[in-house]
C-alpha cells in the first residue's frame, strides 16, 4: 500500500475503535482492547478494505506502528489518552421493547432448549436495536445466521440486566429461551436423515442424541420435554428396541448367525495358509529371481538419461522463463553473498557437471530450489529468517545435491515422448507455479502432466541430504543446519505469494527425513571450524528487507525502532536505505554521513554511501568516496563496479573501461556488465565493439530482436580476423522458449 492508503486505513481504524465502535458492531473490553480476529471481519465490510487479510492487518500494526494505536500480539487499542473513557463503561440501562440477536445455525437447536449464553472467551451476548446490525454481526461468522427477537423490556422487568454499549448495541450476560422468539428449525433434508451424527449435534426422530440436546425435527413440537431436557421420548427408538428383542428370540436367526461366523473363520484360515505359502516360495525362489533379473539387465541396453548437453540447453531456456516470470534481485552485494556461500560448497564437490549460478528471487516465502544445468535460486524470505551463514550453506548444499544427483533428468527418463521445450515448461511450472505467465507455461496438457511427474521423491531428498551432509562437513560447517532450516520452513510455510509454491510442496518433508538426518549426525559428527561473519549477514538481511517492502512503511518502522534503540547501526542503515528507496536523497545522504562517522571501524558502509551519491546523481562525490576505498580494498567488486559507472557518467570512459574488463569474468550480473561495456566503447567511438556488447546484453535478457540487430551491425563493423567477430560467427541465436510450445 502507498502512503495515502496507509493514512486512510489508519483513519478508518481510529474511527472504529475510538469514536463509534458500536456503529461497526464492535464491543471493546474494559481496557479498550479488541482482538484482531474480531476487528478484521468488521473492517472487511467497509468500502475499499475487502482485500486486507488478517496477516496484512497484523503487519500494519507491527511494521507501520501508527502513533495513535497500541498493539500487542493479537489485539489492539487506541491509546487511552485519545479514547473517551465512556466507551468502555457499560452502564445498566432500560432496553427497548424488542432487540435482535444473531445465532449460529449449528447452535440453533441448542439455543431453543438451553437459551443463549456467551462462550468461554467472551463475557457478553451482543444484541442490537436494529435487525440489520444483528445480521451484519452474525455474518462475520456464518453466511446465513439465524436472527431471533428478544423481548427485552419484558425480560428486564423480570430481572434480566441489560447494559448499553453505544447507541445501537446492548449487552447481556445470558438469555433463557422463554425471552426469545426463535425461528423454527428448518426441515431435515432426505440425505441427512441417515447421516451419522457428530457429538453434540441434533438429529431427526429416531436418532440418539446426547442428553439435554433436542433432536432436529421436521417441525417444532414433534417431541415431548419432561421435567428435564435429558428425557426425550421417541416412538422410533422404542420400536427399534422392540424389534431387537424379538429378533434375539428367533431360533432361525441365531442359527444363521452361527453359520456366518463359521464361514468367516474358514475364510480367514484359508487366507493365512495362502500367505504362508507365498512367503515360503519367495524364500525358495529368491536366488533364481536375482539371477534372472541380472541376466535381463546385462543383456538389454538401458535407456540413457538426458545428456549433459541437453541439460545445458534446457538450462538456458529455464533461465529465460524464470527471468520473465519472477522478479530477481540484481543487487551485487546480495547476489555476491549468496554466490560466495554456495562456492564454499562447490569447492568440496568432485566432478561438477555444470557451471553453477546463484540467483535471489524477490519473494517473502521461505524457499530455495535448483533447476537442471546448475541454476540455484534462493528467496529473500529465506535470507531474512536464517540466523547464521551455516543455515544458508546447508540449504544450498542440499539443492546442489539435487543437481549433482541429476534427479530431474532421471525422472524425465521415465517419461515418454517429451522434448526439451515441454520439459523446460514442466520444470518451470513445478518450481514457479502459475504466476503472471502461468497460462503460457501450462498451455499444453503434456507440460502439466510432466510437471506433476517431476516432483522430487523421498528417495531423491534422502540422496540430496546425504550428499550435502558430506560436503558441509568437508567445508568445515555444521550439518545440523539442515534440521534447523526445515523447522523454520514448517513454521513459516504460509509466507510468500500464492503464485510460487513453497518449499514443502516440491521437497517432501516428513518425520522419516528428520530421523535419518539425526541418525547421520549421531554417526558422523563434525564441528564447525570457521567463525562466521554475522555482520555481513545482518547487513544483507536489512538490505533484502528494504528491497522487498514498501519504503514508506520501512521508514516509519526504522524511525520508531531508533527511538527505542538509537545506537543500533543496522536500524540506522535500514533507515538510510529506506530514504534512498523512497527517493528522498538529501535525507538518505545525511543519514549515511551519520552512519559512516559513527562506525569508523566498518568501512563497508563507505561503499553504500558512495552508491547513494551515485543514485542521487552526485557522481564526483561518489568517485571521491569509492575511489580511495577501492584502493584500500582491491577485492571489493561492488565498489569497482560503481566506481566505473561513476567515471562513465562523468564522461571518463577511458578510466571506466579497464575496471569493467576486469569485472567481466566474475560479476554476478553479466547483462549489466555487457551494457556498461557497450556504453564505454560507444563513448570511445569503437562502434563494432559497442554493438558486440550490446548484442551480448540483449541476448542475456532475452530480447532476441534487439540482439539480432546489434549482431548484424557488429559483424559489418568488426574486422574479420578479430576475436569478437569469430565469436559472433560461431555463436547461435537461441530462441525464446515461450515462443515455441510443443506437446
Amino acid at each position: 500500500m502507498d502512503k495515502r492508503e496507509l493514512k486512510r486505513l489508519e483513519k478508518t481504524l481510529f474511527a472504529m475503535l475510538s469514536r463509534q465502535p458500536d456503529a461497526f458492531g464492535i464491543v471493546l473490553d474494559e481496557g479498550g482492547w479488541v482482538f484482531i480476529k474480531e476487528l478484521h471481519p468488521a473492517l472487511m465490510k467497509e468500502a475499499g478494505f475487502s482485500h486486507i487479510t488478517p496477516r496484512g492487518l497484523t503487519q500494519f500494526f507491527s511494521l507501520y506502528r501508527p502513533e495513535k494505536f497500541e498493539w500487542q500480539e493479537n489485539h489492539v487499542r487506541v491509546k487511552p489518552e485519545l479514547q473517551s473513557s465512556d466507551l468502555t463503561i457499560y452502564k445498566e440501562a432500560t432496553p427497548p421493547e424488542l432487540l435482535f440477536v444473531s445465532i449460529r445455525p449449528k447452535a440453533h437447536a441448542h439455543v431453543i432448549v438451553r437459551g443463549l449464553y456467551p462462550g468461554s472467551n467472551k463475557n457478553w451476548i451482543v444484541l442490537s436495536t436494529e435487525k440489520g446490525m444483528a445480521l451484519k454481526i452474525g455474518r462475520r461468522r456464518d453466511r446465513d445466521p439465524v436472527i431471533a427477537e428478544v423481548m427485552a423490556l419484558k425480560s428486564s422487568k423480570a430481572g434480566v440486566v441489560f447494559r448499553r454499549a453505544g447507541k445501537v448495541l446492548f449487552l447481556v450476560e445470558g438469555l433463557d429461551p422463554q425471552w426469545m422468539d426463535i425461528p423454527p428449525l428448518p426441515p431435515v433434508r432426505e440425505k441427512d436423515k441417515h447421516r451419522k451424527l457428530k457429538s453434540g449435534e441434533a438429529g431427526p426422530v429416531g436418532k440418539k442424541t446426547p442428553k439435554g440436546i433436542a433432536p432436529r425435527l421436521e417441525q417444532i413440537g414433534a417431541f415431548v420435554l419432561h421435567d428435564t431436557p435429558s428425557h426425550i421420548v421417541s416412538s422410533g427408538l422404542d420400536k427399534r428396541k422392540k424389534n431387537k428383542k424379538s429378533r434375539d428370540r428367533d431360533p432361525e436367526w441365531k442359527k444363521g448367525r452361527r453359520n456366518r461366523k463359521k464361514y468367516a473363520k474358514k475364510q480367514n484360515a484359508h487366507m493365512i495358509s495362502k500367505i504362508w505359502y507365498l512367503y515360503y516360495m519367495c524364500n525358495r525362489l529368491f536366488p533364481l529371481c536375482i539371477l534372472t533379473l541380472t541376466f535381463i539387465l546385462l543383456s538389454s541396453p538401458i535407456s540413457a538419461m538426458m545428456s549433459i548437453e541437453e541439460e545445458q540447453e534446457m538450462r538456458d531456456k529455464l533461465l529465460r522463463m524464470v527471468e520473465s516470470q519472477v522478479p530477481l534481485i540484481k543487487d551485487p552485494e546480495i547476489v555476491g553473498y549468496v554466490s560466495g556461500v554456495g562456492q564454499k560448497v562447490l569447492d568440496q564437490v568432485n566432478g561438477k557437471f555444470f557451471d553453477y549460478e546463484f540467483f535471489v528471487i524477490q519473494d517473502e516465502g521461505l524457499n530455495a530450489f535448483a533447476m537442471p544445468g546448475g541454476l540455484v535460486f534462493v528467496h529473500t524470505g529465506l535470507l531474512e529468517v536464517i540466523d547464521t551463514e551455516n543455515e544458508l550453506l546447508c540449504v544450498l548444499a542440499h539443492e546442489i545435491g539435487h543437481v549433482q544427483g541429476r534427479h530431474i533428468a532421471r525422472r524425465m527418463e521415465r517419461m515418454q515422448r517429451i522434448n526439451i521445450a515441454t520439459a523446460a515448461m514442466a520444470i518451470a511450472g513445478l518450481f514457479l507455479g502459475q504466476g503472471q505467465v502461468g497460462s503460457a507455461i501450462f498451455a499444453t496438457s503434456g507440460a502439466l502432466n510432466a510437471s506433476i511427474a517431476l516432483k522430487y521423491s523421498r528417495t531423491d531428498e534422502e540422496e540430496a541430504d546425504r550428499r550435502a551432509y558430506q560436503w558441509i562437513c568437508k567445508a568445515g560447517y555444521d550439518p545440523r543446519g539442515l534440521l534447523t532450516v526445515l523447522k523454520k520452513m514448517r513454521k513459516y510455510r504460509w509466507l510468500g505469494t500464492s503464485a510460487i509454491p513453497n518449499y514443502l510442496s516440491t521437497h517432501p518433508v516428513d518425520s522419516v527425513r528428520t530421523t535419518y538426518l539425526e541418525d547421520l549426525w549421531n554417526r558422523e559428527q563434525c564441528v564447525q571450524k570457521f567463525p562466521e561473519d554475522l555482520f555481513r549477514l545482518r547487513k544483507i538481511q536489512v538490505k533484502a528487507k528494504v528491497l522487498t517492502h514498501d519504503p514508506m512503511v520501512m521508514m516509519k518502522y526504522y524511525k520508531q525502532e531508533l527511538n527505542i534503540t538509537p545506537d543500533d547501526i543496522f536500524l540506522l542503515y535500514g533507515l538510510a536505505l529506506s530514504f534512498l528507496a523512497a527517493r528522498e536523497y538529501d535525507k538518505a545522504l545525511k543519514t549515511y554521513d551519520n552512519l559512516v562517522s559513527s562506525t569508523p571501524e566498518r568501512p563497508e558502509f563507505e561503499v553504500d554511501q558512495g552508491r547513494a551519491c551515485f543514485t542521487a546523481g552526485r557522481y564526483q562525490k561518489a568517485i571521491s568516496i569509492i575511489g580511495p576505498y577501492s584502493k584500500r580494498h582491491p577485492g571489493d567488486s561492488t565498489a569497482k563496479f560503481f566506481l566505473a559507472r561513476a567515471y562513465l557518467e562523468q564522461g571518463k570512459p577511458a578510466e571506466a573501461l579497464p575496471i569493467l574488463k576486469i569485472l567481466k569474468q566474475s560479476w554476478p550480473d553479466p547483462p549489466s556488465i555487457y551494457l556498461q561495456l557497450g556504453r564505454c566503447f560507444a563513448a570511445l567511438e569503437k562502434q563494432g565493439d559497442a554493438h558486440y556488447y550490446f548484442y551480448r546484453h540483449y541476448k542475456a535478457i532475452g530480447n532476441q530482436q534487439s540482439a539480432q540487430y546489434h549482431k548484424d551491425k557488429a559483424m559489418k563493423l568488426l574486422p574479420a580476423n578479430s576475436e569478437l567477430y569469430k565469436d559472433l560467427k560461431c555463436d547461435k541465436n537461441q530462441e525464446n522458449p515461450l515462443n515455441k510450445i510443443e506437446d
